[in-house]
């Protein structure tokens, strides 16, 4: 039986210990969308980043046991960012804020767990007890703003820490997401955080100089906090497959959409099974991260630009628009794909 407790925004996960063994295979795939040349955002000298777009992600190991060269962690952190594209229009990389609050997020975390390698005390208690998604975010948010890394943009934001006995929480702000699928169906998820018809909820770096004369002209800026971000806890079982990805995928595929590529692509790799009186379980084989990843990222950059697809998007401007309207939204789209394992 699953269960996703959404929790209240200042509440962190009870800290009950289960003594299981998990870990994670993770695996990430993405599609910048095409962009003409004056728009294409490009890192600064010496940075190597992946060509996401306005996009960026991260997975990282929480366990000084896991191998470097694996992607595979007894206990992880993990994210996706959007960073808000109009911000380019002001001459401004809308990529550096989603990027920097990746790389906080991922770096902050790796000090949390070496810090609490140190404490005995905490052994007994789930990591993600003790490593909150949220703080993560709030402090990434907080350290970018002290040191003036960007001075400009917004962006949303998925993050989460999944621990070695089967804990998982998340924290989600904005239109990016996480869905959880097991045993061939869609157990849970985030749901979109908006103001109004595609405007989520953004975290933003405002210039004074531009607020100033943004008031004088009676205009308001979108200013969210981390603190607004929603948070979520589960208990994950091996098997599980956990999708975290930003609206490029949600404004084109709905949930069953993308439950039709899990079950197959796990089927395919022998990672789930058909039972003839149980249904899809899981075979205890669990492969196929990338795969899937890809294969998911595929679908939805097809139907971005298919002009006759009725899209989560084309739904939800039929209803706000009162419009007739088709098609996908071609965007920056970035998955990753984990995979429970015993």
């Amino acid at each position: 039986m699953f269960r996703l407790t959404r929790l209240p925004r200042n509440q962190l996960l009870n800290p009950l210990f289960a003594k299981r063994f998990l870990s994670y295979t993770i695996a990430e795939a993405y599609s910048a969308k095409p962009r003409p040349p004056h728009q294409q955002s490009k890192p600064p000298a010496g940075e190597n980043r992946p060509p996401t777009g306005e996009d960026a992600f991260f997975h990282v190991s929480l366990s000084k046991t896991d191998s470097p060269d694996s992607y595979t962690y007894n206990s992880a952190a993990f994210g996706v960012t959007d960073g808000v594209g109009g911000w380019a229009e002001m001459g401004v990389n809308s990529s550096d804020f989603s990027y920097y609050l990746c790389h906080e997020s991922s770096n902050l975390a790796v000090e949390k767990a070496k810090e609490l390698e140190k404490e005995p005390s905490t052994a007994e208690k789930p990591l993600a007890s003790l490593i909150s998604p949220k703080q993560l975010l709030v402090n990434a948010y907080d350290k970018i703003v002290r040191e003036k890394t960007v001075k400009a943009g917004g962006s949303t934001a998925c993050i989460g820490v999944a621990g070695q006995d089967g804990q998982v929480a998340v924290a989600n702000l904005g239109d990016s997401g996480f869905m959880v699928f097991r045993n061939g169906k869609l157990a849970g998820g985030s749901k979109a955080q908006t103001h109004a018809f595609n405007t989520p909820y953004q975290l933003a770096i405002i210039p004074e100089e531009l607020k100033r004369s943004d008031e004088r002209q009676g205009l308001r800026h979108i200013e969210d906090t981390p603190a607004m971000a929603d948070q979520f806890s589960f208990t994950a079982e091996p098997g599980d497959v956990i999708v975290l990805a930003t609206d490029g995928l949600t404004d084109n595929m709905s949930a069953q959409d993308t439950l039709k590529i899990v079950n197959e692509t796990m089927l395919e790799h022998g990672s789930w099974i058909k039972d003839d009186k149980e249904g899809i379980k899981s075979s205890g084989e669990h492969k196929g991260a990338m795969d899937l990843a890809r294969r998911i990222v595929l679908k939805a950059k097809s139907l971005s630009t298919n002009k006759q697809h009725l899209s989560p998007f084309a739904k939800e401007v039929q209803q706000v628009m009162k419009v007739h309207y088709m098609g996908g939204k071609p965007d920056d789209i970035t998955v990753l794909v984990v995979i429970v394992n015993e």
